[in-house]
């Protein structure tokens, strides 16, 4: 079912971190991806309407890469409904036709589904990840 986005949300089913492209320092875990936005899942809150560079190794290569590079800028940002973690959403501007191609390979794979079922990431992983 489409929302009133310009694509369908695809849902992670596994753990796909997303780094900070210049430090390399982790982020948060990939909740749910389009081509043109994600929605990520992490320890502390985001700052809203600031440009990111993001790094996302992928679980498997893909036409060769195993890695996407690409520029997102922060929407929104709220706790989670487990009230330990926060949510926030980016809209992905700044990506290259390639690392695109790779996305939706991504989305088309096994490791996303389009069921909106709540995908648990417990506070403790998220913070492990930080250390």
């Amino acid at each position: 079912m489409l929302d009133a986005r310009s694509k369908q949300r695809k849902y992670a089913k596994a753990f796909l971190a997303v780094n900070d492209g210049v430090t390399g320092k982790f982020v948060g875990y990939l909740l749910d991806l389009t081509t043109v936005g994600m929605r990520l899942k992490s320890s502390k809150a985001i700052e809203t309407n600031v440009w990111f560079e993001f790094r996302m190794d992928l679980p498997e290569q893909i036409d060769e890469i195993s890695a996407i590079v690409f520029k997102a800028k922060s929407k929104w940002s709220k706790k989670a409904e487990d009230s330990r973690c926060y949510e926030t959403g980016f809209s992905i501007l700044d990506c290259s036709p390639e690392d695109t191609a790779v996305i939706e390979a991504l989305l088309a794979g096994n490791i996303f589904t389009t069921e909106a079922k709540k995908f648990q990431i417990s506070l403790s992983l998220v913070e492990k990840s930080l250390s």
